[in-house]
């Protein structure tokens, strides 16, 4: 069986051209709220300014 080895110097450049050719995807804006209470299927939300009722 051939034996593989890379160099360090290798390793290095290629992660160099990687980070020099990275452009981040845009992240998406999350709403995260906290349920405070939850009965008979309805449950009361806090921090989420954009929810409408019934949702």
């Amino acid at each position: 069986m051939a034996e593989l080895s890379i160099s360090p110097d290798a390793i290095r450049d290629a992660l160099k051209d990687f980070v020099a050719a990275y452009e981040p995807s845009g992240a998406a804006a999350t709403e995260v709220g906290t349920v405070v209470d939850a009965a008979d299927g309805i449950a009361h939300v806090e921090g989420l300014p954009g929810v409408m009722a019934n949702e």
